[in-house]
């Protein structure tokens, strides 16, 4: 199982190969170049703001791209096949298919296996194409708590693994994920320190239950300083970690086009059709009365 088992000598994440980690080398040096292009340097601290959905962010020295994704106004669903039946692979495939034509942005959404399948539960148009993963294991998909991005017609959560199961919101779509990064406001139990391990790392958070926001690192970062991104920085109470060495995204606002790494599961970015604008409410947490119904 790619991403979810191989050992990671800091938390239990990705091995990869010699050849590989060069690939990624060649995909950071040319996020880098496209960043001095695009804003005319790195910067030391702060934002560098793009018009558009996505904009560069400098947190704890390390490059990151972000992008906010207002439900009021964009869709957010998630892809696996294409009309052939076929993982789509990699994010060129969808973006340049007809079921991509709209997309203004596009993220690797989980780890997946052999198959390029999800490697736990996945939600497409509402229908639920693999169920929960809530088995041990090894790899950073097993560090519990792991959890649950998904989107419903009224707003988005993000949800640990075992609250997601508890509260059975109607996803429309949803991915399983792991580890957690921020769990109501705290950070992963397991962050406590910076670890020796550092990736490349893509996740999401949800502020306010309509607004979605995703972050991938233009440079290695470890787990705690990525978590803490989205706690401190990007103020989402909850957050998911996605994948780690081939993360990769889709951001025309900002220059990125990353189509060498294959991928699983896709999260995409359309602007929603005119019509009446959906009523966006945070999901309700555990204990709460409209959780308990």
């Amino acid at each position: 199982m790619r991403g979810a088992v191989a050992p990671d000598p800091d938390h239990g994440g990705e091995a990869w190969s010699g050849r590989r980690q060069g690939l990624r080398a060649v995909v950071v040096r040319a996020s880098l170049l496209a960043a001095v292009a695009t804003s005319g340097g790195v910067a030391a601290t702060g934002v560098v703001h793009a018009d558009g959905l996505c904009r560069k962010l400098t947190f704890e020295s390390v490059g990151h791209v972000v992008c906010e994704i207002s439900l009021r106004d964009h869709q957010v669903r998630m892809y696996l096949r294409g009309a052939d039946g076929q993982p789509y692979g990699r994010l060129s495939r969808l973006v340049d298919s007809p079921a991509g034509r709209e997309l203004v942005m596009a993220i690797n959404g989980g780890m997946y296996g052999d198959d390029r399948g999800p490697v736990g539960l996945f939600v497409e148009g509402g229908k639920q194409l693999r169920a929960a993963n809530t088995r041990r294991g090894s790899g950073n998909f097993h560090m519990k708590p792991n959890g649950v991005f998904y989107v419903t017609a009224s707003g988005a959560g993000v949800l640990t693994t075992e609250r997601y199961l508890r509260q059975k919101p109607r996803a429309l779509y949803a991915t399983q994920s792991g580890p957690m990064l921020v769990i109501d406001g705290k950070l992963h139990p397991r962050f406590a320190g910076e670890g020796q391990s550092l990736k490349i790392r893509n996740g999401v958070g949800v502020r306010g239950g309509g607004t979605v926001v995703f972050a991938i690192s233009d440079q290695p970062v470890s787990f705690g300083s990525f978590a803490r991104l989205f706690r401190d920085a990007l103020k989402t109470p909850d957050a998911l970690y996605l994948d780690g060495s081939i993360s990769s995204i889709y951001a025309p606002d900002v220059g990125r086009r990353d189509w060498l790494y294959p991928v699983g599961p896709i999260i995409g970015v359309a602007p929603r059709a005119s019509g009446p604008t959906p009523v966006v409410r945070p999901p309700a947490k555990a204990g709460s009365k409209s959780a308990a119904r």
